[in-house]
């Protein structure tokens, strides 16, 4: 996202649909780079983020310490909702991540060279064959109190050598 470009930024999203972004940032631990949608993500106060094409909705390369809490993400088509690439300490909280197309891309993919990812307290809707939340980051990952429902289409959390990663009270 380009209006976040330095440690500390902080990009408040008002209610409305967006385009798909990318955040290729840094912030520091002291000072993260942060996404934030409205308090109540609800009804008319929801930042909706989706993609009109094959691509990630949201995506968090090459970054560290960013933070997006409090949108509504929505991938209609065969790609991730959210991808997160060789990054490290990004946190996705509060948010809901849909995906509503069949597809064999993870609705939520943590890729290798990632770590100290944190998803919590999230919605991920998949009709992903691969999973809705796929991670193959490197360490230290923490997935805990998301709703993840369960369907017929692939597994709820797939972790591929993924070492030193914690999950806790998920709901599949």
């Amino acid at each position: 996202m380009n209006a976040a470009t330095s440690p500390g930024d902080t990009v408040s999203l008002a209610a409305g649909t967006y385009a798909p972004f990318t955040v290729t940032a840094s912030g520091t631990a002291a000072d993260p780079i942060s996404i934030v949608g409205p308090d109540k993500p609800f009804g008319t106060n929801t930042v909706h983020v989706t993609s009109p094409s094959n691509t990630p909705v949201v995506t968090v390369k090459d970054a560290s310490y960013v933070t997006v809490q409090g949108i509504y993400v929505t991938q209609r088509y065969a790609a991730s909702g959210l991808e997160i690439s060789g990054s490290s300490n990004v946190t996705l909280t509060g948010s809901t991540v849909q995906q509503t197309d069949r597809s064999a891309n993870p609705t939520v993919a943590i890729g290798s060279g990632s770590a100290y990812v944190t998803i919590s307290k999230d919605e991920i809707e998949s009709q992903s064959t691969a999973g809705s939340i796929v991670d193959q980051g490197d360490a230290h990952d923490v997935i805990t109190t998301d709703v993840v429902p369960m369907d017929d289409f692939g597994p709820g959390l797939v972790l591929n050598q993924t070492p030193r990663i914690r999950t806790s009270r998920a709901t599949m």
